[in-house]
């Protein structure tokens, strides 16, 4: 929609295994966008069993490792303006109680049910109170949808389980970074 024609833009998903493609990418003298993927810190923190402080210490280890350096040094090299930015944000939460609805629920997440039925939302509520979740209508969804979210940094799972997770309301799930990098002169 900003004028670029589909032969000018480059994608690529799960990047650390596709470095091949990358280099391709790089090379190809029609490409003006590139937009790419890196999947390592999501993957950390769906896999985290030490909270958030477990996260972020994984983190630091992938970071040291110099790879998210090296590729904003050659995509900078070549000329590209760089971008980072990230899907959503996570927070640490513990569980207050699983849902066990099968196939009733739409979609299933840690901090959120979507349903089809306002009863099945009640049934949800009731199971895990009415202090630890609420139902949420959201402007514009369609009138059969109805949303269970678990408030504060509580999630749907074991009761007492810690987990670092996103899908709710929370301002850090929220909110993402968007960063202009670029190499002073």
């Amino acid at each position: 929609n900003q004028g670029y024609r589909r032969h000018e833009i480059g994608y690529l998903k799960n990047l650390k295994d596709r470095m091949d493609e990358l280099y391709a990418l790089l090379d190809h003298p029609k490409i003006k966008i590139l937009g790419l993927v890196i999947n390592t810190i999501d993957k950390i923190m769906h896999n985290t069993t030490q909270g958030m402080q477990g996260m972020r210490a994984e983190i630091e280890v992938w970071l040291k490792r110099g790879y998210l350096i090296e590729l904003l040094n050659l995509l900078i090299s070549k000329g590209f303006c760089v971008y980072l930015t990230s899907d959503h944000g996570n927070i640490e939460c513990e569980g207050v109680g699983k849902i066990n609805e099968g196939i009733l629920a739409e979609q299933r997440g840690e901090r959120v049910r979507i349903y089809n039925d306002q009863t099945l939302l009640h049934i949800g509520m009731r199971k895990i109170g009415k202090d630890k979740c609420f139902g949420w209508k959201g402007i514009g969804l369609p009138e059969n949808i109805f949303i269970l979210l678990a408030s504060g940094r509580n999630a749907f799972v074991r009761k007492g389980e810690r987990l670092v997770t996103h899908g709710g309301m929370s301002i850090e799930e929220t909110i993402v970074p968007f960063v202009k990098v670029w190499k002073e002169r």
